[in-house]
């Protein structure tokens, strides 16, 4: 006996239950090879982070803060992004040889807001403050 295939059709519920199926045994295989998903709040902090590593490091061998983002060093090995957790360039103010302010605008991209769309704002004076 053998059984014609080529005219079986699935419900559409059979068809929602074996994506499900699927795409739960794929997270899970993930957190399993160790994957983590990192909230774009958290990416941002950890970008901001290496870029006043990197501006610091720019300004003990040159005197001076850069001019720009563009101008820093890369770090071989670790992240050199310039754009925050949402894929934001991140702003640089340059206010003297010594003092900077680089900002992630947020969720939205736009000045202020509150919660996911809260501007992050660092504030680095790079030179010790005189005794």
């Amino acid at each position: 006996m053998t059984i014609d295939t080529t005219n079986l059709t699935c419900p559409s519920w059979v068809r929602r239950i074996v994506v499900g199926i699927l795409i739960a045994s794929c997270g899970g295989c993930l957190r399993q090879m160790g994957a983590t998903i990192i909230p774009p709040n958290e990416m941002t902090a950890t970008t901001l982070t290496g870029l006043e590593q990197r501006i610091r490091s720019y300004h003990s061998s040159h005197g001076t803060l850069p001019p720009d983002l563009n101008s820093l060093p890369l770090r071989p090995e670790k992240s050199n992004d310039l754009s925050d957790g949402w894929g934001h360039p991140i702003e640089y103010i340059r206010e003297s040889d010594s003092l900077y302010h680089i900002r992630s605008l947020g969720a939205d991209g736009e000045i202020d807001g509150t919660g996911d769309n809260s501007d992050v704002v660092r504030t680095v004076n790079v030179e010790p403050p005189q005794e």
